[in-house]
């Protein structure tokens, strides 16, 4: 890797361009979060041809490991509180210092150390119920299956399932967990707390077409197909029909609906 200023030129004073995206591969070009997520991007995204003329002969490797070089010196900005703040920015309807003390809660359980990189607390955080959009991106978690947005994070300490013992000591485990879920479930619920009557499709699905305009995560547009989105690597899409049948299971069976 070189220095910066091998990608910087001087056009006078307090004026410059950077001549190479290779200066992302330096600690001054890589500075923050959004220039991290840009550069996770191009090692995702680009043939690897293209991405080594572009980065000056910077392979793919050597990039993820500066990458991960990143993520670690930004460890100690990263904490209790750094962590509370993306949760309660992420929905400002959320109680930031509820969210405070479940971090708090959860590094004296030691679920998490008192620093972190960026990533591995998002992840955290999402495992418990949380939505983040623009922050996961940033951070490069991946948008997986995760609870309501509006759970407490304390619900984490919650069992699983419950033992029982019975005389002669068997013991019989009754599972607790909830049904399963999938990406578009917390979409679902989201445009449901929006809405006057959650059980309304037309109203649920006018909330989810908003929502899908403005990208929130995993939702990427709304097209006449249906709400785009990610899931296993390839397009999907989800339909009103679909949405109406979740609302209104006893429809399930039945053909679609001409509108």
């Amino acid at each position: 890797m070189k220095n910066a200023k091998d990608y910087i030129q001087d056009n006078g004073p307090g004026k410059h361009t950077i001549t190479s995206l290779a200066y992302w591969l330096t600690p001054e070009g890589l500075s923050n979060p959004i220039t991290a997520a840009m550069l996770r991007d191009a090692i995702e995204t680009s043939p690897d041809k293209e991405f080594i003329e572009a980065f000056d002969g910077a392979t793919k490797d050597e990039a993820r490991d500066f990458l991960a070089a990143y993520e670690l010196c930004a460890m100690p900005y990263w904490g209790a509180d750094e962590l509370a703040k993306a949760i309660h920015d992420a929905d400002n309807g959320r109680d930031e210092k509820q969210a405070l003390r479940a971090v708090t809660l959860a590094q004296n359980v030691k679920e998490l150390p008192d620093t972190f990189t960026p990533k591995r607390g998002i992840e955290w955080a999402m495992d418990r119920g949380y939505l983040f959009g623009i922050h996961a991106r940033f951070a490069g978690a991946a948008i997986g299956t995760y609870g309501h947005p509006h759970n407490p994070l304390k619900s984490h300490l919650k069992p699983e399932a419950a033992t029982v013992v019975t005389k002669g000591a068997s013991v019989v485990t009754h599972s607790t967990k909830p049904p399963r879920r999938d990406l578009i479930t917390p979409v679902i619920e989201v445009a449901q707390s929006k809405c006057k009557n959650p059980q309304d499709t037309a109203e649920v699905w006018a909330q989810m077409e908003l929502l899908a305009d403005s990208e929130n995560a995993p939702l990427l547009a709304a097209t006449e197909t249906g709400l785009k989105y990610r899931r296993e690597g390839k397009d999907a899409y989800f339909t009103r029909d679909a949405l109406d049948k979740r609302l209104h299971p006893e429809k399930r069976g039945r053909p679609a609906e001409r509108r």
